[in-house]
């Protein structure tokens, strides 16, 4: 699938920020880590915004598949269908991103709560 490298990429960090937010997590990373996950959530989130871009500009320029193509079955990378999957995905790693901030928010002091806040407003 066209964006199949990318969505591997989303979910796997997703996965890792689900852990970093989950039950428990508080106690077993120290709380420096915070910080470094903060950084690291900011630069996927513009990681993730620029793939958007870089996607729908690719998605543009393709060429639609003919009449004859489509009844042949050939596959269209550059299909609706394969962007909103994209999308979907990316806006799961987003989700993913805004529950540890939230968490962080409830749990942390300082700095943290100003950093996490800003981060989830990024999350839209």
């Amino acid at each position: 699938d066209a964006y199949g490298g990318i969505c591997r990429a989303v979910r796997s960090f997703a996965a890792l920020v689900r852990l970093l937010a989950g039950p428990g997590a508080a106690t077993a990373f120290p709380r420096r880590s915070a910080v470094a996950t903060l950084r690291a959530c900011d630069l996927f989130l513009s990681a993730c915004g620029a793939a958007a871009r870089r996607c729908a500009d690719w998605r543009i320029a393709r060429p639609l598949l003919t009449p004859e193509e489509r009844d042949a079955g050939v596959p269209d990378p550059a299909s609706a269908a394969a962007l909103g999957e994209l999308a979907g995905t990316l806006a799961e790693g987003a989700g993913e991103v805004r529950t540890l901030c939230d968490r962080l928010r409830r749990e942390e002091g300082g700095g943290i709560v100003r950093r996490a806040l800003a981060l989830s407003m990024r999350c839209g």
